[in-house]
């Protein structure tokens, strides 16, 4: 797996690195600098590329590109190098490549003097290679001024020309995936020691293109804590969580899953959560639910079995309570409608219930009218909101949750008992309490927006802690799972096409493809 970290994570480890003698900081820009232009000169060659830029912004990661000009001149490649900034405002490490390079008579054109930045967007126009040392990871506002206007023109230059960004592509938040007004599209990226949040995370992401890790010595102690790091499960990790089949099983001892989901109107929600729960190997699935609801399931999906609801939440509850001695886990919410009733039914669930219970959409909704019940939860609980049902249980809106998805989780579950699953693009997985590890889903994509697909991972979810898994195992894996079915579906349907049961069905190939990847 991946370990991914926020920009202020890796500032920090930066500064104890130097602070504490481990590694000075001009030794650790000439080595960013040397990684950096490893993979310049693979460019330059395999593309047989002559006509070069540097843009430097005034900070460390500016000084990162005045390496590689260094290093490039070396070699006997000039590249035209433009700078934010007047050499006057250089300090410390960056101003010392700046001399270095100076001394080799490379030539340095401040976009603050008359004209330059006429001549750098002709650059621009012209350049083959262009290599991104602006702004680094430390942004944290809206890109104006003279920065804004250079980025623009390096995303208007030459549509042959091969964009590097140095860390991060200027504008993107390395904490978030923030775009800040404005920011380059790269092609590729050369990042420093690990991959940075904003790089694999939405906007970001987009902006990044391939990524290279680049191991410049920062401190080994501080970059194995887990302390700003994110984890990116791979296929290898996922098929280790994938809970073992026994020859002498049966389909009691494959995991019981009890699926309270459906309203009038919304039976289809009961039939997707259902057939992914089959899907993801639970051995028997029964539906709780109102008989209309009923009558379309057992057309729909025969082998599921079912518990009449009356609607009464108190006589509903008891039904459930008693079955719920026969069965592993809980899932509950898909298409459950937001009545009076149904909230009370929840609440005394979560209260009442203590084997293991995911809870989604509805579900969701209902608890945030009163998270009491939340709060005094002591048995284990997923919850997988997407933003806007994040937004009810937090009072933030939609906006304020995707601007910063990752602390958003994280002060959730520091506060709640509660493995969080928020969906979207990049879904983000993390367990309670402060010490819990946050995880990043890699698969997926744009089709899975289509009604539906929540309620194929609540089915997939509930199946996985049906089998024993824990509550964090089952959200990891079931997101994998969940997008990985739905690229399946969607190189065959295409993402346009895609429709929630294509998803449903996926999870047959995406688990075969998973056991085939153990073997």
């Amino acid at each position: 797996m991946e370990r991914i970290a926020t920009g202020t994570r890796m500032r920090a480890i930066d500064a104890y690195t130097i602070e504490n003698g481990i590694v000075p900081g001009d030794v650790l820009m000439e080595r960013a600098g040397e990684g950096l232009t490893r993979h310049l000169l693979e460019i330059i060659e395999e593309n047989g590329l002559t006509r070069c830029l540097i843009l430097c912004g005034a900070g460390n990661n500016g000084g990162d590109g005045y390496v590689a000009a260094r290093l490039l001149k070396q070699q006997g490649i000039e590249a035209r190098l433009y700078s934010t900034a007047d050499p006057s405002r250089l300090k410390g490490d960056a101003l010392l490549n700046y001399k270095r390079y100076s001394a080799l008579r490379g030539e340095v054109r401040c976009l603050k003097e008359e004209g330059m930045m006429e001549a750098f967007r002709r650059d621009c126009r012209e350049a083959e290679l262009i290599v991104d040392a602006l702004l680094g990871t430390g942004i944290d506002r809206e890109v104006g001024g003279t920065a804004k206007e250079v980025i623009d023109a390096v995303n208007e230059a030459s549509p042959h020309a091969v964009i590097v960004a140095v860390d991060i592509p200027s504008g993107v938040g390395a904490d978030n995936g923030r775009i800040y007004g404005t920011a380059v599209k790269a092609n590729q990226t050369v990042t420093f020691q690990m991959n940075k949040f904003g790089m694999a995370a939405e906007p970001g992401r987009s902006c990044a293109g391939i990524v290279h890790v680049e191991d410049i010595g920062l401190s080994a102690a501080l970059c194995a804590e887990d302390e700003g790091v994110v984890y990116r499960p791979d296929a290898e990790d996922a098929a280790a969580m994938l809970p073992q089949r026994r020859p002498d099983m049966n389909k009691g001892s494959a995991g019981k899953l009890l699926l309270l989901a459906g309203s009038p109107g919304m039976a289809g929600a009961a039939v997707l959560a259902a057939r992914a729960a089959y899907r993801s190997g639970a051995g028997l699935v029964k539906v709780a639910a109102p008989p209309e609801v009923v009558q379309v399931l057992h057309t729909a999906v025969p082998e599921a079995t079912a518990l009449v609801l009356s609607g009464d939440p108190e006589e509903d509850f008891r039904k459930i309570e008693s079955e719920m001695k026969q069965y592993d886990a809980l899932a509950a919410g898909p298409g459950l409608g937001q009545s009076e009733s149904a909230g009370k039914l929840v609440r005394q669930l979560l209260e009442y219930i203590e084997k293991p219970v995911v809870l989604d959409a509805d579900g969701i909704n209902l608890l945030a009218k009163d998270l009491k019940p939340l709060m005094e939860r002591t048995g284990p609980l997923v919850l997988t909101p997407h933003p806007g049902e994040m937004g009810r249980l937090t009072g933030k809106s939609p906006g304020e949750v995707n601007r910063d998805r990752l602390q958003t989780v994280m002060d959730f579950t520091t506060g709640y008992p509660a493995v969080l699953l928020l969906k979207g693009a990049g879904t983000l997985i993390r367990g309670p309490g402060k010490d819990s590890r946050a995880w990043l889903n890699p698969t997926g994509n744009s089709g899975m927006a289509t009604a539906g697909s929540g309620d194929v991972l609540t089915g997939i979810i509930g199946a996985f802690l049906a089998t024993g898994l824990s509550a964090e195992e089952s959200a990891v894996l079931g997101a994998y799972v969940h997008g990985l079915a739905g690229d399946l579906a969607a190189d065959r349907f295409g993402e346009y096409s895609l429709m929630a049961s294509d998803i449903a069905e996926g999870v047959s190939d995406a688990l075969k493809l998973l056991i085939q990847s153990k073997t």
